[in-house]
């Protein structure tokens, strides 16, 4: 009987009532809600590594980008007989 009555005590206290639907809303709640959560209070974090994570992800990518091209024949260097220094 004293647990029933200390049970609808608890469940009829606004500040436990506040705090169960504050618990049910953060286990419902999505990663993009979350995230956007942890942006707004760590800013700097984040930033950081978004930074980290395009220093990383960039040689990965660009490497294999740039080995890709294919280069073309090497231009010989002119004779220095046809090299003129002065243009008159």
């Amino acid at each position: 009987m004293n647990l029933e009555r200390e049970r609808e005590n608890r469940e009829s206290d606004p500040i436990q009532l506040r705090s169960k639907q504050k618990r049910e809303r953060e286990r419902k709640m999505g990663v993009m809600e979350k995230l956007k959560i942890f942006t707004v209070q760590e800013p700097i974090v984040v930033a950081s590594c978004l930074i980290a994570g395009f220093g990383l992800i960039l040689p990965a990518v660009v490497r294999p980008v740039l080995d890709s091209f294919q280069t073309a024949k090497e231009v010989p260097p002119p004779a220095l007989s046809d090299v003129s220094f002065f243009h008159l």
